[in-house]
């Protein structure tokens, strides 16, 4: 993955591409909202770490040459299929300002196959059969289809397993992706004077409380 991040072809570099996209859906078409929605709760922590990275990262004031660009995008957490029940409604049908990011397992470890416990119950019977995988991949590209025919912006981030290895790549690259995009925007991915801000108000505030305990 480092190596394909190098690549000087925007077709061949994953972080580079999805870096140029993301850019370009912000800035031409107005999608300042970014939902991250792996597919099975283990991944959600996944999540939860890329919307730290993207808002530290990508949410600045100024850029680098001292201009106010108030650039950056509103990072979201969302879990399929969960929040395909919560939060699909707005994504459906919502305002045209959102890229949605789904994350699927290719080849899930010990796949459990739905049974047929239920005969009686037909929708439930009708399943019966298939693997929880399977299942899953079904809800994913179905929500995938549903908001590309509504012209709403989605990809997919395909891992064949869920290992230390492949779980690296994806964030080496979701990383460097964020990196290029710093570029393009030309704003510093690597500083965060924002929270800075609130860290210069909080510490004379905690020494007031501490003070004021002390009485």
């Amino acid at each position: 993955m480092d190596k394909a991040c190098q690549n000087d072809d925007l077709w061949q570099n994953p972080a580079m591409l999805n870096a140029a996209l993301k850019f370009a859906a912000s800035e031409k078409h107005g999608r300042d909202i970014e939902v991250m929605m792996p597919y099975g709760d283990y991944m959600k922590s996944v999540s939860e770490w890329y919307i730290q990275l993207l808002a530290e990262s990508l949410g600045k004031q100024y850029n680098k040459d001292g201009k106010e660009v108030c650039y950056g995008r509103t990072p979201l957490v969302a879990v399929g299929t969960t929040d395909m029940h919560s939060q699909t409604q707005q994504h459906q049908e919502g305002k045209l300002n959102k890229v949605v990011q789904f994350i699927r397992l290719a080849d899930w470890e010990n796949d459990l196959t739905i049974p047929d416990v239920f005969p009686e119950a037909k929708k439930l019977s009708d399943i019966s059969g298939v693997t929880m995988g399977q299942a899953l991949e079904v809800a994913r590209q179905s929500n995938a289809d549903a908001l590309a025919s509504n012209k709403r912006y989605n990809a997919c981030f395909t891992l064949p397993k869920l290992n230390a290895y492949h779980l690296g790549e994806l964030l080496y690259m979701l990383a460097m992706s964020v990196a290029y995009e710093g570029e393009l925007s030309n704003v510093d991915a690597f500083n965060q004077p924002g929270v800075e801000s609130y860290k210069r108000i909080m510490g004379p505030k905690l020494a007031e409380v501490k003070a004021a305990n002390q009485k």
